[in-house]
């Protein structure tokens, strides 16, 4: 008998509970050195532990040249253990179960072997689906090294040609395939980019600013990186780091393997991409998640916070959490790849709290003022001065050179000429000989102050860590007070801003509780008058400890949480926004609500609701979407309708834009082969194929909502959800003569086209 004969009579025997013994596998001390995977290339896309979206990579994605066909090699002795086949994922793809227990897996293949392929077809004729999940015993499919098991290809969740490999231990877990066997020639060290320092505690400053801060990393000739600068802090901070690993020969950049924090010479922490667990996947608690949502770049966190859980890479024993007493400390970031090619970046932090200045105009002449500008009571004297111009609306003109004096108390002299700085608002911010930062001064003199009637005044939230930061904004320059007010029902506390830029204003880092109750955030200015502006902005405090209902100003959109939503205390509110990103298709029936905080990571999905006109009740194609900023689109969120209290529900996992968009236009089919009316040789009649489109909710890749029936008899078609491409092929020609091949398709707002297509074969 052969390998399939053998294989159905096993299955027969499964499906009749018969009790089989199986044989254990030997392990062999000297195990083989395994092969590598495929022909196509050695060349990797994606390597172990990269960030993605809402996960890691937990592979290698091996190029073919942008083709599919190529063989797939066991890289071992053993045996095939599972094949799966799918609409998302990995789509088509083999485990093979090592000697040593190990399991490979290849994803995203075209076809099997042709013996597996047979094995494919009956369990799909079994299951009388398209999906199929097999387990294997070792003595049923067993392979030799380089035996060739399948063919790459673009199946599942896939953007491109490509082989998706795993290597993984015995529970299943992936491991970094190139520290087992797998790797490949790499002379080039990790590029270390940028520097994040992230405040932490309340009372927290980085060079004289509450607000986290990103230092570009400058490379030496002899290959070292450097920080910009002493970095000056004060409290309690995390680091971040942007970094990636490069291949010579290649364009794309990879995940690093191993990174350490290294503080006064004290190892702090320790980032490791050996293994990873499915189970533990928290990609958005490994990056510096406000920096991703902000789009300033993909950074490692160098730290842990207690109340976010630890996922594989991580060194449980170490917080990486700094706080560092008064003085220079050093700080070094090491980085290895697979290859144990090393880099590292090195700097000072300055522990200080920030320093005072004051400002004076000594002379003028028609051409040029000069300034001294002095540290405040008892400060070390300045060592340099950064001066900026502005215009009187608030826009930076750019950096201006000083040509300094040294004056006496320990300040700074210098000239500036009249025509560089006539109508323009002057910013300086100093360091002193030990490193310490001073909080930002103004000079503004000759520049009117406009009337605060006049002015447009704007009021953000900034939600960090460790508390909340009020920034006022306006767009013209003025001398007026500023002031801003928390007010509730029996709640009135002011809040003290700072100027940070001339029409620029922050508060301290606020405690969460502080806005619990608190139904409008008043902003004062004052000179001869006051005007009064009221932000109906009424958070609510959400804790691990409670639930709770946030709504919008206009009562028409909400949030739920429950005690699972947050890490930690946060605020949330929602803000009706006036200028959103278009809605290309469909018809728009709300307005659209931004859920804030917006950069805030959510340790679990809330509940979201929006209502909408009674005009539209019983109306179909009704649907909660969201606005994905990777992507730049609407997309759909899987929507419950509440016809009776006229709304829409539905849960997110992150605080984006949401809005109601009616879906009123049914899927399309673009093109098929055989096309309609098409006369063929039924040789050239074994593969059939059909590109869809659906415009905006979307389609749902599963065999519900997709279907391709030939002569009324279902076929067991692939579809690729990327391509939108539904495929199948026959195992025998077809008869000589008409035939019909209908395509259902039914998007997720529950339009559907059925779509025949007539042809004859001879």
């Amino acid at each position: 008998m052969d390998k399939f004969t053998l294989y159905l009579c096993h299955s027969i025997m499964k499906r009749k509970h018969y009790l089989t013994i199986f044989p254990l596998m030997l392990n062999i001390a000297l195990s083989q050195r395994p092969a590598w995977p495929t022909d196509a290339s050695r060349m990797l896309s994606s390597n172990f532990g990269e960030f993605r979206d809402s996960h890691f990579h937990m592979g290698l994605d091996i190029k073919t040249r942008e083709t599919e066909g190529h063989p797939i090699f066991a890289v071992t002795d053993g045996f095939i253990s599972r094949m799966v086949t799918n609409y998302t994922g990995y789509g088509k793809a083999l485990y093979l179960t090592t000697e040593t227990n190990h399991i490979a897996v290849y994803g995203h293949l075209s076809r099997f072997s042709s013996i597996l392929e047979k094995v494919l077809r009956n369990n799909q004729i079994i299951n009388q689906s398209y999906f199929v999940n097999e387990y294997f015993s070792d003595f049923e499919f067993p392979v030799k090294q380089g035996d060739i098991i399948g063919y790459t290809g673009n199946t599942g969740g896939s953007f491109g040609p490509h082989l998706h490999f795993e290597y993984r231990d015995s529970k299943d877990q992936p491991l970094n395939p190139l520290l087992y066997g797998f790797e490949l020639p790499d002379r080039f060290s990790p590029m270390l980019k940028q520097l994040a320092v992230i405040p932490l505690k309340k009372g927290t400053m980085i060079n004289g600013s509450s607000l986290p801060q990103v230092f570009p990393l400058y490379r030496d000739k002899t290959g070292f990186f450097h920080f910009p600068d002493t970095i000056n802090c004060q409290g309690t901070v995390g680091i971040a780091i942007q970094m990636d690993d490069q291949i010579q020969g290649s364009p794309y950049k990879y995940q690093i393997h191993r990174a350490e924090l290294w503080v006064d010479e004290i190892l702090h922490y320790i980032l490791q991409y050996d293994s990873l667990n499915y189970s533990q996947s928290f990609i958005n608690e490994a990056r510096q998640f406000r920096l991703s949502r902000l789009n300033l770049g993909e950074f490692h966190q160098f730290y842990h916070l207690d109340s976010h859980p630890y996922f594989s890479a991580q060194n449980k024993k170490m917080s990486g959490i700094i706080t560092l007493e008064s003085g220079y400390h050093t700080v070094e970031i090491k980085a290895w790849d697979c290859a144990k090619n090393l880099s590292s970046a090195k700097g000072v932090i300055f522990a200080h709290p920030p320093i005072t200045m004051n400002i004076r105009e000594v002379n003028r002449t028609n051409q040029e003022i000069t300034f001294d500008i002095q540290p405040g009571f008892n400060s070390v004297p300045l060592k340099s001065i950064a001066c900026y111009s502005f215009t009187p609306f608030g826009f930076q003109n750019g950096k201006i050179d000083l040509t300094k004096e040294i004056s006496a108390g320990g300040g700074l002299r210098f000239r500036l000429p009249l025509k560089q700085i006539t109508n323009r608002i002057l910013q300086f911010v100093g360091v002193n000989n030990q490193g310490a930062f001073s909080y930002p001064v103004h000079w503004a003199e000759g520049v009117k102050s406009h009337d605060i009637l006049s002015i447009d005044v704007d009021l953000k939230l900034s939600h960090l860590n460790n508390g909340i930061i009020l920034q006022v904004e306006t767009n013209a320059y003025t001398d007026a007070s500023i002031s801003v007010f928390l007010k509730g029902e029996s709640l009135f506390t002011p809040i003290w801003v700072n100027q940070v830029r001339p029409t620029v204003y922050l508060s301290e880092v606020l405690s969460p509780a502080l806005f619990n109750g608190v139904q409008t955030i008043e902003v004062l200015l004052k000179d001869q008058i006051e005007r009064k502006i009221q932000f109906n902005i009424a958070p609510k405090l959400a804790t691990t400890e409670n639930s709770v209902y946030v709504f919008s100003g206009d009562q028409m959109c909400s949030i739920g949480t429950t005690k699972n939503s947050v890490y930690d205390s946060t605020i949330l509110w929602i803000d009706m926004v006036e200028k959103s990103a278009p809605i290309k298709s469909g018809v728009h029936l709300s307005k659209v609500y931004q859920l804030q905080p917006f950069e805030i990571l959510l340790k679990d999905s809330i509940k979201i609701g929006i209502r909408f006109s009674n005009q539209y009740n019983h109306e179909d194609g009704l649907g909660l979407y969201y606005y994905n900023q990777k992507e730049e689109e609407w997309t759909f969120l899987p929507t419950r309708v509440h016809w009776n209290r006229s709304s829409l529900t539905s849960t997110i996992s992150s605080l984006d834009a949401i809005t109601i968009i009616q879906d009123t236009v049914p899927p399309s089919v673009t093109s098929t082969f055989p096309a309609h009316g098409g006369h063929y040789d039924k040789r050239d009649v074994m593969n059939f194929n059909a590109f869809i489109k659906d415009d905006l909710s979307g389609i749902e890749p599963d065999e519900k909502h997709i279907a391709m029936y030939l002569d009324g008899e279902r076929l067991y078609a692939s579809y690729q959800p990327v391509e939108q491409e539904l495929s199948a092929r026959l195992d025998s020609p077809l008869r000589t003569g008409r035939h019909e091949l209908l395509i259902y398709v039914e998007d997720r707002a529950g339009h559907h086209i059925k779509k025949p297509i007539n042809f004859s074969v001879y």
